[in-house]
């Protein structure tokens, strides 16, 4: 910002030149705060962006459950994920069916090793709160 010069030829008195000048001065003191503001408020806004996205990741990360070694050694050593799942939540056939909304004998044929359409597996893995990916059979 230009601000003009006055100087002590064109002023009418130097008490007069002496507040002017004091405006000046303030008034680039001013104007210095405001960028330095300016800029403080952007470098504050990249660092918010950041806080957002970290947090964002933590978020992500707390809703994975991560499961006991000795369920996924369970389902890993041949048993079936829906009947492992089960056990770990402590729910019977006829409680995961009635959850998920579905006939005891449709959770009784999947924990058999029958097909099940990927709607009602994925109903499964709702009720028993896991992916459905932790319930489809592993390719060895």
């Amino acid at each position: 910002m230009n601000v003009p010069t006055l100087t002590s030829r064109n002023c009418r008195n130097s008490r007069t030149f002496r507040q002017f000048d004091t405006l000046r001065k303030l008034l680039a003191d001013t104007v210095r705060i405001l960028e330095f503001t300016a800029q403080t408020i952007k470098t504050l806004n990249v660092l918010m962006e950041d806080v957002h996205d970290t947090a964002g990741a933590y978020a992500a990360l707390a809703e994975d459950e991560t499961y006991p070694g000795e369920l996924i050694d369970s389902i890993a050593a041949g048993e079936n994920p829906v009947r492992a799942f089960r056990k770990y939540r402590g729910m019977s056939q006829a409680a995961l069916a009635e959850q998920a909304g579905v006939r005891q004998g449709t959770v009784s044929g999947i924990e058999r090793g029958h097909l099940a359409r990927v709607d009602t597996v994925a109903a499964i893995a709702r009720a028993l709160g896991t992916d459905i990916e932790m319930l489809l059979p592993r390719a060895d």
